[in-house]
């Protein structure tokens, strides 16, 4: 169990690391495919950016090639690295399958609680109130949909979201609750 703890932090980390990375790589000028040449996992789609797997043969081979450019291999030596790079890209591939796996469970098992926590506030609170929270938990959520749109247009633009004015509530907003709440 402590090794699945460690590793979890680890993939964390790297996942961080990695996104991170491809902010900063953003800015610097450098393509996606050119960062991912350049040693940063490898593991970035195409696509604008989206997380996409490489298959393991396809990883190894390019970590393999990158090592190749950096220092002269002979044949046998460039398929030993490939073959340990294989290996390695073949464990990980499982490893991240059973990560996928329990995250999911995961979000099963949250998803149960937070209903079941939903019911138990509503018969709690009654349903006048509880419709009164959903509202107020709804224009909550689409505040906070609205000013994640506008800090990922800041972050095209170049600007940081602050020097948008983002950070201020409009009309002395409490939070979405309300100052007189009847809970």
């Amino acid at each position: 169990m402590k090794k699945f703890q460690i590793f979890t932090i680890v993939a964390a980390l790297i996942f961080g690391v990695d996104a991170y990375a491809q902010q900063q790589g953003g800015a610097n000028g450098q393509a996606p495919q050119q960062r991912s040449q350049a040693g940063n996992g490898g593991m970035r789609g195409q696509r604008g950016g989206m997380r996409q797997q490489m298959k393991p043969e396809d990883l190894a081979k390019q970590q393999t090639d990158i090592i190749a450019d950096w220092i002269d291999m002979n044949d046998a030596q460039k398929q030993e690295v490939y073959n340990m790079y294989l290996a390695t890209a073949k464990e990980q591939q499982t490893m991240y399958e059973e990560q996928m796996k329990l995250m999911q469970a995961i979000r099963q098992k949250q998803q149960a609680l937070q209903a079941k926590q939903e019911e138990q506030l509503k018969a709690i609170v009654g349903d006048k109130k509880y419709e009164k929270y959903q509202k107020q938990k709804q224009a909550q959520m689409e505040r906070m949909q609205q000013r994640m749109q506008q800090m990922r247009q800041a972050q095209q633009q170049g600007g940081s979201f602050g020097e948008q004015g983002g950070g201020q509530r409009s009309g002395g907003d409490d939070g979405g609750f309300g100052g007189n709440s009847e809970f």
